[in-house]
C-alpha cells in the first residue's frame, strides 16, 4: 500500500509542481551567483579607476557600484525565476477558483447539460481559463521588468551625480593636479592665479627652478590638495625628465587617458567665487561655465571645477 507521500511524488500534478519549484531554484541560484559575480566586477573596475586616476570625483565608490549593479545585473533571470515560483505556488489556487467559477455558471444556467461537468464546454473553458491566468502572471512580471528597467549606466551615474555632496572642503583628482599656464590664453598665470589664490582660496608658493629644468612652477595647495601651474621659461621648452606628466606614458592604456583634473569644493560664498572666474577672463569662448542645484561648474581645457554652497 503507497504512502501519502508517494502519491504525492507519483501525482502527475504535485510532480510539475516540484518540477516547477526545483526548476525555479535553480534559475534562481544563477541569478544569485550572477549577482555575486558582477558585484565582485564593479568592485575590481572602481578600484582599477581609482588606481588609474580614472575615477569620476563626484561619485562615491558605493554609489558607481550600485549603478553598475543595477545597469548589468542578470534581471532577466531573476524575473524568471519568480515567475515559474509564482505560478508553482498559484497552480492549485487557480484550479480552485476555474471549478468554482465554472460551477457556478452551470448553476445559473439552470444546470444546462450543455455546462455540466466535466463535459467538453467545461473542459475547453478550464483549459482556455488557465492558460489566461497563466498569460497574466507572466504579463504581470513581464510589465514590472520593463517598467524597472534601469536605463542606461550613464543615466544612473548622472542621477548619482546630481545626489552627490561633499563630505569634505576640498577635493581633487589626480593629486597633484599638473597645468600649463599656456593653455589659457594670453596672460594664462594672471587668469589661474586668479582663480585659484583669490576664488578658490588656495595658497600659493612659487618654485622658481622647479625639477631644476629653469621654468617656474607655481603650487596652489588648500589642505591636502595640491595644483601645479608650469610658466614655460622664455624660449625654452618642457622636457619629459623634468615635466613627464605632459609626454605620453610608457604603455598605451597611459597614452590614452586625457590629461584632466577635476577640483570639488565646498565655499560659503560659492556665487562670489563663480563671478571673479568668470571676471578672470578664463570662460570666454570655448570655456564653459554654468550654475545648477546650487552647484556651479566651470569646465577649461584639461581642468573640471565643482564649487559647492556651503550655506
Amino acid at each position: 500500500m503507497k504512502t501519502i507521500y508517494q502519491s504525492m511524488l507519483i501525482s502527475p500534478l504535485n510532480a510539475t509542481l516540484i518540477g516547477l519549484l526545483l526548476l525555479a531554484g535553480l534559475i534562481g541560484a544563477y541569478s544569485w551567483f550572477g549577482y555575486r559575480k558582477i558585484t565582485k566586477d564593479a568592485r575590481q573596475d572602481w578600484e582599477y579607476r581609482v588606481r588609474e586616476n580614472m575615477q569620476d570625483l563626484r561619485l562615491r565608490k558605493q554609489d558607481y557600484i550600485n549603478a553598475y549593479i543595477k545597469t548589468g545585473a542578470p534581471r532577466a533571470s531573476k524575473y524568471l525565476a519568480v515567475i515559474i515560483a509564482s505560478i508553482a505556488v498559484l497552480i492549485i489556487p487557480a484550479f480552485a477558483l476555474i471549478e468554482l467559477f465554472l460551477h457556478y455558471v452551470w448553476i445559473w444556467s439552470g444546470k444546462s447539460r450543455v455546462f455540466e461537468p466535466p463535459f467538453l464546454v467545461w473542459q475547453y473553458s478550464s483549459f482556455f481559463l488557465f492558460l489566461g491566468i497563466l498569460a497574466s502572471i507572466v504579463w504581470v512580471f513581464v510589465r514590472a521588468y520593463h517598467r524597472r528597467s534601469p536605463g542606461l549606466m550613464r543615466d544612473a551615474l548622472i542621477d548619482a551625480r546630481n545626489e552627490y555632496w561633499p563630505e569634505q572642503k576640498v577635493k581633487i583628482g589626480p593629486n597633484p593636479i599638473q597645468l600649463k599656464a599656456e593653455d589659457y590664453g594670453k596672460n594664462g598665470f594672471g587668469k589661474l592665479n586668479t582663480l585659484f589664490e583669490d576664488a578658490l582660496g588656495f595658497h600659493r608658493q612659487t618654485d622658481n627652478n622647479y625639477n631644476n629644468s629653469g621654468h617656474i612652477c607655481e603650487i596652489y595647495s588648500l589642505e591636502d590638495a595640491k595644483i601645479c601651474v608650469h610658466v614655460n621659461a622664455a624660449g625654452k621648452d618642457f622636457s619629459a625628465k623634468s615635466h613627464p606628466f605632459f609626454f605620453p606614458g610608457e604603455f598605451a592604456r597611459h597614452d590614452d587617458k586625457p590629461r584632466h583634473g577635476e577640483i570639488i569644493i565646498l565655499l560659503p560664498q560659492a556665487d562670489a567665487a563663480y563671478q571673479k572666474i568668470i571676471a578672470s577672463g578664463l570662460c570666454e569662448n570655448k570655456y564653459r561655465a554654468g550654475v545648477r542645484r546650487n552647484t556651479y561648474h566651470v569646465k577649461l581645457p584639461y581642468l573640471g571645477i565643482y564649487i559647492y554652497n556651503a550655506n
